[in-house]
């Protein structure tokens, strides 16, 4: 990695306010800015290998992703994927087929990943009966590409210890057949601990070896600082263990990792951890890359599963379900977690599941014990008086405005209608109430690719070029500092990232194009190289 201490003819777009692009040299030591020159023209550089001539290329401050899921997208590889297959049909014959060459995991499961129903003709989720076809004696499990669902084979359902006759669990959702008896359709399968700690699992040592290969794509992406946002989210210990493992490696990449509420409280070791434990631990073992970042829970579960909990039925019919955890125990994990030093990260996509979750920040708020923000995720259907209570409050939140592009034509007829996806993701109205924000791609549910990220909250267009809620449209400035400056507000590193200032970390990426110039698409727009501390770790 080229370590630089000067990066010369720079356009410099530096985030501290909104004004055009100039032309500087930004010095660098120890991997900090120490000083920012502008320029006069463009100089012609001869000097050790320590400086950088970028030749006019535009730069911005090091993206900052602060929700992702960089376990989840790693460790993907080995796993048989539903990539291309039109049928259930197809899916049972394939699977078949390539089963005798296919590895078990180390507990000796089956796992296929990546379903969607609607991508089958049969236009329906598979079932135990359908994955006993591939094999009744291997447990199986296909997971769905939002990772908010899976289906069990029967072999499976007894193996996690889940009767045909149960009842659904606090945090999940069973499917049941004519006869009241499980289909082994499970959404929200992994917030049950129990039954998480038998489902496929993976070794610590090669959780650490896929996150160091994924963590390639992030700074491909200009992406100097990645948010796990649910550590133990699908292995449990295993992953906890993983990411240390993973953070005692050489670090190209800052990052901040989340543990999942439901981990911590299952295995006896983390139930009496404080936040600064967790902090401690990361930062010693990356040699300060990285830090925790709070504790995360799920208010409900997602949109395209109609496991939201909205205030009124979906546009199909469907009735919305209430929040997967109850009032009494939110407040009583909120305050636990709280007075052990967490800052609080909720999963609330639904209007009733936000409103819960505000509610709760604020009732148990005496026994706050941390100066970073609270914080609510995805942000779906958020109102104006909630965005208000959170802006009052100092309560950050991400939007996943992705989802407009993925998922907008489905959101416009089947789940929301034409008149409530008008609302959806509302940025700007946000921005004007000054709550902090960012935006995310929740990859790997979609890619991480930030400069698209912003170009759908900028066009705010489903797959059909169908606008949604064009008020909301964030002007290009707006998008790109959700994506820095303000992340950094929202990570509580306000002056230190997201800006290229002295003082500042040498956090940098080199871009083909302006993404502040509107007659540039910002899909056309490439990164060239990714500096972290001063450093090149990416360039193309």
């Amino acid at each position: 990695m080229q370590q630089i201490t000067r990066l010369v003819n720079a356009m410099i777009i530096d985030m501290t306010q909104e004004h055009p692009p100039y032309l500087g040299t930004i010095k660098i030591e120890n991997g900090i800015i120490i000083h920012i020159e502008k320029q006069g023209h463009i100089y012609e550089i001869t000097e050790a290998n320590t400086v950088l001539d970028v030749q006019g290329q535009y730069v911005i401050p090091g993206m900052i992703d602060t929700h992702s899921h960089i376990i989840m997208g790693s460790v993907q590889n080995p796993f048989p994927s539903c990539a291309g297959i039109t049928s259930i049909a197809a899916l049972i014959d394939t699977m078949r087929q390539i089963l005798p060459n296919t590895s078990l995991t180390p507990n000796g499961w089956l796992k296929i990943v990546g379903y969607e129903a609607e991508q089958f003709s049969e236009q329906r989720h598979p079932t135990r009966h359908d994955l006993d076809q591939i094999s009744s004696d291997i447990p199986i499990l296909l997971e769905h590409a939002s990772f908010h669902s899976v289906v069990l084979n029967t072999v499976a359902l007894e193996r996690v210890g889940i009767e045909l006759t149960d009842v659904d669990p606090p945090q999940a959702f069973y499917t049941r057949d004519t006869t009241g008896r499980l289909t082994g359709h499970i959404c929200d399968f992994y917030s049950i601990p129990s039954a998480k700690r038998q489902s496929p699992q993976l070794v610590p040592e090669y959780i650490a070896a896929c996150l160091n290969e994924g963590v390639a794509i992030y700074l491909r992406a200009g992406i100097t600082e990645l948010s796990e946002l649910n550590v133990g989210g699908l292995y449990g210990k295993s992953e906890v263990e993983g990411v240390c493992q993973f953070l005692a490696t050489p670090q190209r990449i800052r990052s901040r990792w989340t543990l999942q509420a439901d981990t911590l409280n299952a295995y006896p070791e983390y139930r009496r951890t404080t936040h600064n434990d967790w902090a401690i631990r990361f930062r010693q073992h990356s040699k300060g890359m990285a830090n925790a970042n709070g504790v995360k829970f799920f208010a409900d579960g997602t949109m395209a599963l109609r496991t939201a909990a909205l205030s009124s039925a979906y546009a199909d019919g469907y009735q919305a379900p209430d929040p997967v955890i109850t009032v009494d125990e939110m407040y009583r994990q909120f305050v636990d977690f709280q007075q052990r030093g967490y800052h609080l990260i909720t999963h609330a996509i639904g209007d009733v599941a936000i409103q819960r979750t505000l509610e709760a920040y604020i009732a148990t708020a005496p026994y706050r014990n941390t100066t970073c923000r609270h914080r609510i995720e995805h942000l779906h259907t958020v109102t104006p008086k909630q965005l208000q209570l959170m802006a009052q409050y100092d309560i950050g939140g991400s939007f996943f405005t992705n989802q407009i592009a993925a998922t907008g034509e489905r959101l416009r007829t089947e789940l929301l209608g034409q008149e409530r996806v008008q609302h959806i993701f509302p940025t700007e109205t946000a921005r004007m109430l000054g709550v902090c924000y960012t935006l995310h791609a929740d990859t790997p549910v979609t890619p991480i690719e930030p400069l698209h990220l912003m170009h759908h909250a900028c066009e705010r267009r489903t797959s059909a070029n169908v606008q949604i809620g064009a008020a909301e449209c964030l002007s290009r400035y707006a998008a790109l500092a959700a994506m820095t400056c303000d992340a950094a507000m929202l990570n509580g590193a306000t002056g230190k990232q997201g800006v290229i200032q002295p003082g500042a970390n040498a956090d940098l990426v080199c871009l083909t194009g302006n993404p502040l110039d509107k007659s540039v698409s910002l899909l056309d727009i490439g990164v060239l190289r990714t500096i972290v501390a001063g450093k090149v770790v990416y360039e193309r």
